[in-house]
């Protein structure tokens, strides 16, 4: 699989997550993206959830990410630290909200060197949605 994935495509950036695909444009990824010039994670938008997540930045260091707030609730999600330069980044769950959204990230890894991430995301649900993001 290419290392470096492709912008994440949002109707309108505003409604749903459309599928992220891997640069060899076989294999999708789900609602994440990694930004190969500015190395910024993009929005994630959850569809029926009629609220945005923020942006979830790496900083231009490529050392920690911000944590990741939910618009619509005064409720913070986890937040997401890459430990040190290059080591994996902690599971992110939405935690106590009245629709859960429960997001498991496997791999996430900031090459201390190009400042590039690889993004591997192998599931994001909600649970009041009418469809997985998958």
């Amino acid at each position: 699989m290419s290392r470096d994935l492709k912008h994440l495509r949002c109707d309108d950036m505003s409604r749903e997550c459309t599928r992220l695909l891997c640069d060899d444009m076989s294999r999708d990824l789900t609602c994440l993206l990694c930004d190969d010039i500015s190395r910024d994670l993009m929005r994630l938008l959850c569809d029926d959830m009629s609220r945005d997540l923020t942006r979830l930045l790496c900083d231009d260091m490529s050392r920690d990410l911000t944590c990741l707030l939910c618009d619509d609730m005064s409720r913070d999600l986890m937040c997401l630290l890459c430990d040190d330069m290059s080591r994996d980044l902690l599971c992110f769950i939405c935690d106590d909200m009245s629709r859960d959204l429960r997001c498991l990230l496997t791999c996430v890894l900031c090459d201390g060197m190009s400042r590039n991430l690889t993004c591997l995301l192998t599931c994001v649900l909600c649970d009041d949605m009418s469809r997985d993001l998958t």
